[in-house]
């Protein structure tokens, strides 16, 4: 009855999709709205 859990390969991002990120933040859209659009984490996010 258990099942490994799989997973993730080390995701790059690249220097311009880090700033779209940022500037969709600072355009007002809400942190979780982005994540979850994006497929990132939280904590990702905030780094």
């Amino acid at each position: 009855m258990t099942e490994k859990k799989q997973r993730r390969k080390p995701r790059k991002y690249t220097d311009a999709f880090k700033q779209q990120l940022i500037d969709l933040y600072h355009a007002g859209k809400r942190r979780c709205d982005i994540c979850r659009e994006y497929d990132i984490s939280t904590s990702l996010f905030d780094k």
